[in-house]
């Protein structure tokens, strides 16, 4: 007889990349168009159409085989892609509406660099912070936060080059800190 084994190969599993990259190019097209609905009170363009396919391409991947991780290979890779693709546009909205917004945001900071954190959710956020850090030799930072108080930080390296790593508490709901 024939072998029936390879039928529905992965049936019995699930593509947790699937479903990863599915919730993080969600997360990151929301924030998008959180960020980029503030950034039009000031003047800057809504990116309707990349937004629309970002969402477009998060939806399209949401059929049963894929929500089960089911799918056969080619499909796999095809909404891999597709997720990809939704990131990407999602990062580089996000980006383009945080850049309008950062501007906007008074700094009072004499020495250093200013770093911004924004929250798109609607509740107060702590989460982690990376930043590239300044193309200085120092090895260590020192982060401070709106009010001067010591913000414990650390420095790593990654391929890309030396981050600053922190800590940024209390982030208020659409704000920024």
């Amino acid at each position: 007889g024939r072998e029936m084994s390879l039928y529905h190969a992965g049936t019995a599993l699930s593509r947790v990349e699937l479903k990863i990259g599915t919730r993080f190019a969600e997360q990151t097209v929301l924030e998008a168009e959180t960020l980029s609905t503030i950034a039009t009170l000031f003047g800057k363009a809504y990116p309707e159409a990349k937004l629309d396919h970002a969402w477009r391409q998060i939806l399209f991947s949401q059929h049963h085989d894929s929500i089960t991780g089911t799918s056969n290979d080619q499909s796999y890779l095809d909404l891999m892609a597709h997720l990809r693709e939704a990131l990407a546009l999602g990062v580089e909205s996000r980006n383009n509406a945080a850049d309008a917004l950062v501007n906007r945001v008074k700094t009072d900071s004499q020495d250093g660099v200013p770093v911004i954190a924004f929250n798109s959710l609607s509740i107060p956020r702590t989460d982690a912070v990376s930043v590239d850090a300044p193309d200085t030799d120092a090895q260590a930072w020192e982060v401070a936060d709106e009010t001067g108080a010591a913000v414990p930080a650390d420095t790593i390296e990654t391929p890309a080059g030396r981050r600053v790593r922190f800590v940024a508490y209390d982030v208020p709901g659409v704000g920024h800190r």
